[in-house]
């Protein structure tokens, strides 16, 4: 078995065996790390509250040099919703979660257990956003925040273990930067412990501080409204202007800001809850965070806020490139576009193409027939995605996939069989190339499969699972279903939950 076909073989069978806890209940919270150890045949089970919207990672590692680690989000069903085992394999066994978009408010199980046969001991974290925690300060110690040459004179402090910052004045605006906070992809958290004003107040986080001064803000008011601005230069751009969201309290003076900025804009969240996106590519490289406060326009104007808990997580990396997520959880073609987003597969942005309910398509003879799909729609980089099914007339082996990025002969191929099989291959005329088949023992009796091309790489997940990838020239072309016939035959695809988002 190759070493495509044996990760994915493994990480179906990791998923099934997350099945029996063999142990009690342990609460699991964020920013704490759990160590001990796991039993041969033993799983661990541990429990955590997650609201609709929040990013969550997850980290298990070897502590002594022999454990093996997988681990495994199961949801208040029982249902595994993602899991992994080896996210670096053979380089190291550690398991890894990351960037896991919680689908709804509930409770949650994380069930770790060992992959040898020897068990051993283990180190276990969850964090907010990200793995890496490369900034944490309580602002304990004298904060060296600095301001930015902005409007007004900032007063700025620490007091008991805050970060204190106040502008007085019509309209006077604040800005500290933190100078260890340098990141470009990351989740930035931070506490507005209190704000007290005269006349109205804003607050919030500056994202991505260059050193002439341009930044993004994220601001929130005392009326529950909250805006993203760009500033460059003297020129101050609204990129999204005061809109409402249920999450955000007008008048409350305690809460918590939160960002995740990855390629093409930024994800922004209230007290855990996200509350929007915004796309922008102005400043995409790397920058500083930093904090904002700001008046009204009262005669006797004055705004005071102070920050604590800020914490700032960036993806784990391997030669120097994002881990690719093992598992993405199915739904509509918007959130799985936003967790493709936070696990760095797509850029943010982008819209649905195309939506259709069911489509239906018989292929006979032997070989791959085509059939066109939504005429007149080409795409180059994009995400397609379908649930199908499959009927063949008589015995043999039949299949059904998806087709894209067609150029005259060639294109890509992604498809599943009445064997058990599912294959990504790039199609040059008659031949198969760079292909990747694996076969299941058992044939599910419909099969998820979404392909992404972005750029040069095409993923292929099957149910949700990462699969296999190949390399495929960026060209814009049609999309189309498939009858893949291994034996001549009749065979009938169906296909359903038919979408594509294209950017």
């Amino acid at each position: 078995m190759d070493a495509q076909k044996l990760t994915f073989a493994l990480a179906w069978c990791a998923a099934a065996l997350f099945i029996r806890p063999t142990s009690a209940q342990t609460p699991l919270t964020a920013g704490e790390t759990i160590t001990g150890r796991v039993a041969p045949n033993e799983t661990l089970v541990y429990t955590f509250s997650a609201r609709e919207g929040n990013v969550l990672s997850f980290i298990a590692q070897s502590d002594d040099g022999q454990l093996d680690p997988a681990i495994a989000i199961l949801n208040a069903s029982g249902a595994v919703v993602a899991s992994n085992d080896d996210y670096d394999y053979p380089n190291r066994t550690d398991a890894l979660i990351e960037a896991f978009t919680v689908p709804r408010t509930g409770e949650y199980q994380l069930e770790l257990r060992a992959v040898n046969p020897e068990g051993g001991a283990f180190r276990l974290a969850m964090s907010i956003g990200y793995s890496s925690i490369i900034l944490s300060d309580r602002f304990e110690v004298d904060t060296d925040a600095v301001p930015l040459d902005v409007s007004s004179p900032l007063a700025l402090f620490q007091r008991s273990g805050e970060l204190v910052m106040g502008v007085q004045g019509i309209d006077q605006l604040g800005v500290a930067a933190h100078p260890r906070s340098r990141s470009s992809t990351f989740y930035a958290s931070v506490d507005v412990t209190s704000v007290s004003h005269r006349g109205g107040w804003i607050v919030g986080l500056a994202v991505r501080i260059q050193p002439d001064g341009s930044r993004y803000q994220v601001e929130f008011d005392e009326r529950g409204l909250w805006r993203t601005l760009l500033f460059q230069g003297t020129e101050r751009t609204i990129i999204r202007d005061w809109n409402t969201h249920p999450a955000i309290r007008a008048g409350s003076t305690r809460f918590n800001i939160g960002v995740l900025a990855a390629v093409g804009g930024f994800d922004v969240f209230y007290d855990g809850l996200f509350v929007g996106t915004v796309p922008t590519r102005a400043l995409e490289g790397d920058g500083l965070l930093g904090f904002v406060v700001q008046s009204r326009s009262a005669l006797d104007a004055a705004a005071q806020a102070t920050f604590d808990n800020l914490l700032i997580t960036v993806p784990v990396q391997v030669a120097k490139a994002r881990v690719r997520p093992s598992t993405i959880q199915p739904g509509s073609a918007t959130f799985v576009a936003r967790q493709l987003h936070r696990s760095g597969l797509i850029p943010l942005g982008g819209e649905q193409v195309l939506d259709i309910a069911e489509t239906t398509n018989t292929f006979s003879g032997a070989g791959v027939s085509e059939a066109p799909l939504a005429r007149g729609l080409s795409v180059e980089n994009f995400v397609y995605s379908a649930v199908v099914s499959i009927t063949t007339a008589r015995q043999g082996v039949g299949g059904c996939g998806l087709i894209a990025r067609r150029d005259g002969l060639n294109y890509l191929l992604a498809y599943t069989d009445t064997d058990g099989g599912y294959g990504l291959s790039r199609r040059a005329g008659d031949a198969f190339h760079d292909t990747s088949y694996a076969r299941m023992p058992t044939r599910a009796p419909q099969v998820w499969l979404m392909m992404i091309a972005s750029g040069e790489r095409v993923d292929l997940f099957v149910d949700g699972r990462y699969f296999a990838s190949l390399n495929h020239p960026p060209m814009s072309g049609p999309i189309g279903t498939a009858g893949v016939n291994f034996d001549p035959q009749d065979t009938t695809c169906r296909l359903r939950s038919v979408w594509v988002w294209r950017w």
